[in-house]
């Protein structure tokens, strides 16, 4: 198979922008070798798609694409060199798909958090999975990945939920055309154990409900673009950092903060204390629509809030 055009200009740009100055592995090893490994056709009795795709390691594209398929999967190993699991069903008028790829040797979680730790920045994992999805249809996605990274492009695809969970990955979320969610998203609802996940153009998810948990590793959240609806976002941190962007102008913020003795938090200036530990900015109005509520837990970590330079 022809290397994915697509794919190799959407990857090189995340590298671009998340990874300059890392040393990336041979990109075109690995497309010489890609081969469509799973598929799911887009039948007239499915209206709405339920992705639950699990990747232990190596680096993974989720992105869209004008292929008819509801769902399909490329990748640069032989099908007898992983282990995985694929199942696929429809239960009124909603399609099923379950996908858990393992590499045959697959790190304990111990293991793990000594990869995330000690890791050089030569250490991948070469195989790579290139994931494609219709803007036919609406999702609900439950995307989990051990180490390695992951880049995830939503732009113009119809998200009603979005659930990522990392342990050790490295995890790139953003709208690469600048296309946003064309539905309003319900919940979107992140993980991070001892990883890290950053999502960019935020706001273009059009997320009602934003849910935010971090125990040992980072998360950087963009949510400086001009939200079309109210959101509110509820996070926690344990020990990891938690960075979050607002706007400068135009919209209403309001965070409150529940924190511990042992943690730091830093707001900017913009913001007034209108009482202990509640924030707003200047266009904050109580009730108004197209605001960000920010509700936050932290214990041991870091939480910054910034406004767009």
């Amino acid at each position: 198979m022809k290397p994915c055009k697509h794919f190799y200009v959407h990857l090189g740009m995340w590298r671009h922008i998340v990874l300059t100055g890392i040393a990336i592995f041979s990109i075109g090893v690995l497309f010489a070798q890609s081969k469509k490994h799973f598929a799911v056709s887009n039948t007239g009795g499915c209206k709405k798609v339920v992705l639950n795709y699990s990747s232990s390691s190596g680096t993974c594209y989720l992105g869209p694409t004008q292929k008819p398929d509801l769902f399909s999967v490329y990748g640069n190993k032989d099908i007898d060199e992983y282990n995985h699991y694929f199942d696929q069903k429809i239960i009124d008028d909603i399609c099923i798909i379950d996908l858990k790829i393992e590499d045959k040797s697959t790190e304990s979680f111990s293991q793990s958090i000594s990869y995330n730790m000690f890791r050089k920045s030569k250490d991948f994992d070469e195989s790579l999975w290139k994931v494609y999805l219709t803007e036919d249809k609406s999702y609900d996605l439950n995307l989990n990945y051990g180490i390695g990274e992951a880049y995830i492009d939503l732009s113009g695809l119809s998200i009603e939920h979005l659930r990522i969970n990392t342990g050790s990955a490295d995890v790139h979320v953003g709208y690469l055309s600048g296309l946003g969610n064309p539905i309003i998203m319900d919940t979107l609802n992140i993980t991070v154990d001892v990883g890290s996940l950053k999502i960019r153009k935020g706001t273009l998810s059009n997320a009602k409900v934003i849910i935010a948990e971090v125990g040992f590793g980072n998360a950087y959240l963009d949510l400086s673009g001009k939200p079309d609806i109210s959101s509110y976002i509820r996070a926690s941190v344990g020990a990891g950092n938690l960075e979050v962007i607002v706007p400068r102008t135009g919209t209403g913020v309001k965070v409150i903060i529940h924190q511990s003795l042992l943690c730091q938090v830093k707001i900017s200036k913009m913001f007034m204390e209108t009482e202990k530990d509640v924030f707003v900015n200047e266009f904050y109005e109580e009730g108004a629509a197209g605001q960000l509520v920010f509700e936050v837990d932290v214990s041991l970590g870091n939480i910054i809030f910034k406004d767009k330079k």
